[in-house]
């Protein structure tokens, strides 16, 4: 009896993981929201190998929670994906406020001129791809 007590347990356990993860879906942030302009920051410039960061905002309704934020680089050239999470696929409670979530890249250029930072993302309505390009002297 314990045996299938415990069986049971297991497998009811593994449903609600797949259940879990099905449930959430990962996709890249919301740049612009209706009309809310895209938050993104860089500094103007910097100095040779100093890391820096890449400030930027992802816009959402409550259902919506921050992810995490990728990054890359090569030559004078940064790439920047800010990534959120809807946790809530079957709920039809989620409130529409619109909320913010902080996402920051640190990138590091190794030679001196001018670098380009793209920091793409999606809009909202709609969830066409967008891209934003900043420029940074390292110097």
């Amino acid at each position: 009896m314990r045996a299938l007590l415990l069986a049971g347990t297991a497998a009811l356990l593994g449903a609600c993981s797949l259940l879990d993860e099905e449930a959430y879906v990962r996709y890249p942030g919301a740049l612009e929201y209706y009309a809310e302009p895209a938050l993104i920051s860089v500094p103007d410039s910097v100095r040779v190998g100093e890391t820096f960061s890449v400030n930027l905002a992802t816009y959402s309704s409550d259902c919506i929670e921050r992810s995490h934020t990728e990054s890359s680089q090569s030559g004078l050239s940064g790439w920047v994906t800010p990534y959120d999470i809807n946790r809530n696929l079957q709920s039809k409670g989620c409130g529409q406020a619109m909320r913010t979530h902080a996402h920051t890249a640190e990138l590091r250029f190794d030679k001196a001129g001018t670098a380009t930072v793209r920091v793409s993302g999606i809009r909202v309505p709609g969830q066409e791809q967008i891209a934003f390009q900043r420029t940074v002297v390292v110097y």
